[in-house]
């Protein structure tokens, strides 16, 4: 009976604990809601960083609802809340605190005095700022980092044209004598900038080495001989990016830091490393996109844009007639390669005499290749004529042709080929005029009447002229748009298939939009959906239904946002592919 009492006493002093755990809990949720934010640090070097905090107490229902925006200050984003909840009981009294907290990293873009605002927040049901004066922060510039370390860009331009590619030239580096103990560099720009492509760097290019980019991604970077700055001998380095811009506007490159560490002593046991930091800055620029002007713009124009050379080369010279010559163009030089349209031989004056029974167009980060095959249509063709390039050239900003050189070759008459056959010839020849009518007789079954063979000889130019208009209405099935159309989609998952960037998917599905719509590669870079379908229905083309046109403007919202602001992630590829086959189905009305 004892141990029963005693085990009843703890039981009842338990549930008594529990209670006065409960009600002082229920007190603590109970009390007014406390808001603070505050820095770091009130003084930071240019090129370093601050972190703000954001704390809520003794409440669960508190939201961030809005930033300042300080000029040449670069606040967020920001992540959380994080909460934190504690338990304790001292000397038989309970305690609760409850936490929530939001953190974000101020970065400074000029040095100065900076007044950050009071953030607004939402806390049980009602706006509240913090803190109740604004937070000063003082950016002073590092001296010995501009001393001991260097960044700047070389031969940015100040204006290009729409697809005019461009390079950014990023030289760094840091003095040879300093005990190095790693390096990064804060691109405010980084994978910001709308209205622009990334391009593939040439080979020549390549990376050796590696560095940090804004705290996130490890990016390719080239070493340069070593070679004296400011009295200072400096390891450099060089970090490359090619764009190409695909709308008109102005492309802000804000200021640009390179961190570098320096060693100051090695850490012993579990001790870290003791080094200091130091922070060179390059300040900011912007670069002007321009239009390509409509004056002077010829209708063969395909959107070439650049300083190309075209060279040639073929299979063979000496062929029989009725063989193929493989004819291949290379353009290279500084331009888009890639994103032009290359000249469609069968619907030039100069290979009227030529077939052209196939192409196939490659394109290389420096040049691009397209075979044409062609097979000569009569024995008399002596040469390969020029194939022609217009191309916008933004130095003299003028179009220009930009042509091959024409090939010398030889076809062989085959006896017995059609272009053997001469219509003035000697020998029986058939012609309508020949025709008599004269009645059949005999036992067998009798020919056809002249009045069928008058039906067959006009009916066979009337269903030449049918033919050809239909060809016009709907098109040429074996024109190289026509199957570009047909594989559109098949090219798209192949693509698809091999990409790991949602900025790389949006360049797949514009090609894939603008061979469906017999244009150019670059066509749907950049271009709004609705105001498309609208500029197409009064034209009277086909565009499919509204629902459709309102997912691509979903879509490509979607890939531009994680593009541009979530790290260039990729979409789920069976969402694009099966979009794909959607708008297949809705432009085929």
């Amino acid at each position: 009976m004892g141990v029963r009492r005693l085990r009843a006493r703890a039981s009842a002093a338990l549930l008594c604990a529990l209670a006065l755990s409960s009600a002082s809990a229920l007190a603590q949720g109970q009390r007014e809601a406390e808001v603070s934010a505050q820095l770091s640090t009130p003084l930071v070097k240019l090129g370093g960083k601050v972190r703000l905090n954001v704390t809520v107490e003794n409440t669960r229902d508190a939201e961030l609802i809005a930033v300042p925006q300080v000029e040449g200050l670069e606040i967020g984003p920001f992540s959380g809340p994080l909460p934190t909840e504690i338990f304790r009981s001292i000397n038989g009294r309970s305690y609760h605190k409850l936490t929530l907290e939001w953190t974000a990293y101020v970065r400074p873009l000029s040095a100065g005095d900076f007044e950050i605002p009071p953030l607004r927040l939402r806390v049980n049901g009602r706006e509240v700022s913090a803190p109740d004066a604004p937070m000063t922060l003082k950016v002073i510039e590092d001296v010995e980092g501009a001393e001991l370390g260097f960044v700047e860009f070389h031969q940015v331009p100040e204006r290009v044209f729409e697809g005019q590619p461009f390079t950014v030239e990023l030289l760094f580096g840091f003095d040879q004598e300093l005990e190095f103990a790693g390096a990064g560099l804060y691109l405010p720009w980084w994978k910001q900038l709308r209205g622009v492509l990334d391009l593939e760097l040439p080979p020549a290019e390549r990376a050796d080495d590696r560095i940090v980019v804004n705290d996130r991604e490890r990016v390719g970077i080239t070493t340069l001989d070593r070679a004296e700055h400011r009295g200072r001998v400096m390891r450099r380095y060089r970090l490359l990016r090619r764009y190409l811009p695909s709308r008109s506007g102005t492309l802000d490159f804000g200021p640009s830091t390179f961190k570098f560490t320096e060693l100051l002593e090695r850490g012993r046991a579990f001790q870290p490393d003791r080094v200091r930091p130091y922070f060179a800055a390059a300040p900011g620029f912007e670069i002007e996109v321009v239009p390509v002007p409509e004056e002077g713009r010829p209708f063969e124009w395909s959107g070439a844009v650049g300083s190309l050379t075209a060279d040639r080369r073929v299979d063979r010279r000496d062929v029989d007639e009725g063989e193929v010559i493989q004819l291949t163009v290379v353009w290279h030089g500084d331009g888009n390669l890639e994103f032009f349209e290359p000249p469609d031989l069968s619907r030039l004056d100069a290979f009227d005499d030529f077939r052209v029974v196939g192409t196939t167009d490659e394109a290389f980060s420096d040049e691009r290749r397209v075979r044409y095959d062609l097979i000569p249509a009569t024995a008399e063709i002596d040469e390969i004529p020029p194939v022609p390039l217009w191309v916008f050239e933004p130095e003299g900003e003028r179009y220009v042709i930009v042509p091959t050189e024409p090939v010398t070759i030889r076809v062989r008459p085959k006896a017995g080929s059609i272009l053997d056959f001469d219509p003035d010839s000697e020998g029986e020849q058939i012609d309508l005029r020949d025709l008599h009518t004269v009645a059949s007789i005999g036992d067998g079954p009798s020919g056809p009447g002249t009045w069928w063979l008058v039906a067959v000889a006009l009916g066979l130019p009337l269903a030449w002229l049918a033919s050809r208009i239909a060809v016009r209405r709907r098109g040429d099935p074996a024109s190289p748009a026509a199957r570009r159309r047909r594989r559109a989609r098949r090219v798209l998952a192949r693509g698809l298939a091999g990409v790991r960037s949602a900025s790389d998917q949006a360049t797949l599905l514009a090609r894939f939009l603008a061979a469906r719509c017999g244009e150019p590669p670059s066509a749907w870079i950049g271009r709004d959906p609705h105001d498309w379908a609208e500029a197409a229905r009064e034209e009277g083309a086909r565009v499919p239904e509204d629902g459709l046109v309102a997912e691509l403007a979903e879509l490509q919202g979607s890939l531009d946002r994680r593009a541009w602001a979530e790290g260039d992630e990729p979409l789920d590829p069976a969402r694009i592919l099966s979009f794909a086959d959607r708008w297949r189905r809705g432009d085929r009305r």
